[in-house]
């Protein structure tokens, strides 16, 4: 043995572990097994917020949202305003024809 491999051994030696757990462990490997078992059926619904809350904090992701949002909105409503906008022009034309032709029978979509 080399001068290098005594002190190692001598390190090694003097080396002891300290093999305490804390007093919540058991618990928390049991809540960790819960936890487990619970996610392997899907996504649940902790790790969507989770990940939704991360994704927020950031303001570019935020904005990117808050932006995507209105943007869904403006669609929906403009399908939404055509649609009764369509419905609206379809009783006007009925009405005007029966103004004209009071015994006329005009054909309206409901």
């Amino acid at each position: 043995m080399t001068m290098d491999d005594k002190d190692l051994a001598k390190s090694l030696d003097a080396w002891r572990v300290d093999d305490s757990v804390p007093c919540s462990f058991q618990q928390d490997v049991w809540r960790a097994i819960a936890r487990g078992g619970r996610e392997k059926g899907g996504v649940s619904f902790d790790a969507v917020q989770d990940w939704l809350t991360a994704r927020l904090s950031r303001p570019s992701f935020a904005t990117a949202a808050v932006l995507g949002c209105i943007a869904l909105s403006m669609l929906f409503a403009h399908l939404q305003a055509g649609q009764t906008r369509s419905r609206v022009e379809n009783g006007l034309q009925a009405r005007y024809v029966q103004s004209v032709d009071p015994f006329s029978v005009v054909a309206t979509n409901p």
